[in-house]
């Protein structure tokens, strides 16, 4: 039998839990690479390339500045044999968050094998192009592991789900390690719970003003 509980107590403290909270991208594992820099499609397809091994779907995003340096690697989504869940309002300020990030390469797998982007891919492009709009970050390419070496490449114009790139991933030697990262939840610190809070009450307030005016 469930345990039953004062609701308006449980959310009071669940409301206060939630102030003490901080977010952040913490590493959790690594890939090894043979690049230094991501330019095209078949260096970002090269990098994370070992995405294809999964045997459900996981997204991923490549941030790199200006000069295709990578800056960092992350993990965001995980989900089936068909489907990744992507957290749009996730992504968005933990790539732009990043200094220095210019461009930002997006990449799953299809563990089906399935040859093409589908519809869903193409509009999950579409969804992050426009949420990344105004940030001065561009999505140069939404990279699709399929069967084999060959991945498709969609971009935020492709349209329709016969209108993509197909690249060849070539073989390098992998020397580098670039760890990977996912998003983590934590505490603030005791003694900087009360001026956060503070902070965090002030902003609300803020967004109410707003939202009523």
């Amino acid at each position: 039998m469930p345990e039953i509980t004062n609701d308006s107590v449980a959310e009071k403290s669940q409301s206060v839990d939630n102030f003490n909270i901080q977010y952040s991208h913490a590493p959790t594992g690594s890939i090894k690479v043979g690049v230094d820099k991501v330019t095209t499609a078949e260096e970002a397809a090269h990098v994370l390339s070992s995405i294809r091994k999964h045997g459900e779907e996981v997204f991923f995003a490549l941030v790199t500045d200006k000069s295709g340096n990578i800056l960092e690697v992350q993990r965001h989504g995980k989900g089936g044999k068909t489907s990744a869940s992507v957290p749009v309002d996730v992504v968005v300020p933990a790539v732009a968050s990043i200094e220095g990030a210019a461009s930002v390469w997006f990449a799953h797998n299809h563990p089906s094998f399935t040859n093409s982007p589908s519809q869903s891919d193409i509009d999950i492009t579409e969804r992050l192009d426009d949420a990344f709009d105004g940030t001065d970050i561009d999505i140069p390419g939404h990279v699709i592991f399929t069967k084999g070496s060959a991945a498709a490449v969609i971009t935020p114009d492709t349209g329709t789900k016969n209108n993509y790139i197909k690249v060849k991933i070539k073989p390098r030697v992998r020397k580098r390690t670039l760890k990977v990262t996912e998003r983590k939840i934590s505490q603030y610190p005791k003694e900087e719970r009360s001026l956060v809070a503070h902070q965090k009450k002030i902003s609300s307030q803020k967004r109410k003003l707003n939202t009523a005016q």
